[in-house]
C-alpha cells in the first residue's frame, strides 16, 4: 500500500477504516493493487 500512497495523505484498509469510522472521516473507496495481495479497497483519511 505503501507504494500506492500520495505523499501527505493517510490510506487504510476497510477494517481499519471501520474502526476508527465513528472518530474520522474518510473518501473512497478506491481500488489499488497491493503488491502480493492483489486489488484491494482503501479509504483515505480525511484532513482535520
Amino acid at each position: 500500500m505503501e507504494s500506492n500512497g500520495a505523499a501527505g495523505q493517510i490510506q487504510v484498509t476497510e477494517p481499519v477504516m471501520r474502526a476508527l469510522m465513528d472518530q474520522y472521516s474518510f473518501d473512497g473507496p478506491q481500488m489499488i493493487d497491493v503488491k502480493g495481495k492483489g486489488p484491494t479497497q482503501v479509504w483515505k483519511l480525511k484532513p482535520a
